[in-house]
């Protein structure tokens, strides 16, 4: 089954790392943990949906992380746990689901030159997308799957979230002080801070 959680904030830490003091990398340091304790406090509440390992991974500003637990199917070996990473670690992903025509669109990728890590079918979501960007991606991707990925790359810094069109795999999102929440499940963002309130206008309505 599987499940996951995401945070991301928009607006990064102010100055480049050459430029940050001593004291603000320290400062950062402590929110990167504390950011790990969220999202692992998180997983720890959807932990069922995948009893076969847990981990989770925060940029270095703390403005994005990614956590995953896992239930190993396709890929039972260690190559197979998430997040997914890009081989020059600037593309970042989590996904649940199963991709239909795994074989087929995984020599597609390697006859273009994409180097897998592992046997997961879960890595096509990170291999095409690095391939075709997010375009590409959907006009290839088939299966019942949820995801979210993080792109780091200087000139296309941003987040996607998806799920098949159908809805078979969840995706929840919300957003909390500034940040974008993604999850398997709702309760999930609990680990993260976030309160659940009725919504006075929807029930008036």
């Amino acid at each position: 089954m599987c499940g996951f959680v995401a945070v991301y904030t928009h607006t990064a830490a102010a100055g480049s790392s050459s430029a940050r003091s001593e004291s603000s990398a320290a400062e950062e340091s402590n929110t990167g943990s504390d950011l790990c304790r969220q999202l692992e406090r998180s997983l720890e509440l959807i932990k069922h949906r995948g009893p076969d390992g847990c981990d989770v991974w925060v940029n270095a500003e703390a403005t994005a992380g990614l956590g995953h637990c896992r239930l190993a199917i396709n890929d039972t070996s260690p190559s197979g746990s998430q997040p997914l990473h890009s081989a020059d670690g600037q593309i970042h992903a989590v996904v649940i689901g199963e991709i239909y025509e795994y074989d087929e669109l995984r020599r597609y990728c390697e006859g273009i030159g994409y180097t897998f890590g592992g046997r997961s079918d879960s890595e096509l979501v990170l291999a095409l997308y690095s391939i075709h960007g997010a375009l590409g991606l959907f006009r290839h991707l088939r299966g019942e799957f949820s995801f979210v990925i993080v792109d780091e790359r200087e000139h296309a810094r941003k987040v996607i979230a998806a799920r098949d069109r159908f809805g078979i795999k969840p995706l929840f999102w919300t957003v909390q002080q500034g940040r974008v929440l993604f999850a398997a499940e709702a309760k999930a963002f609990l680990g993260l801070g976030w309160t659940p309130a009725w919504d006075a206008e929807s029930i008036a309505t």
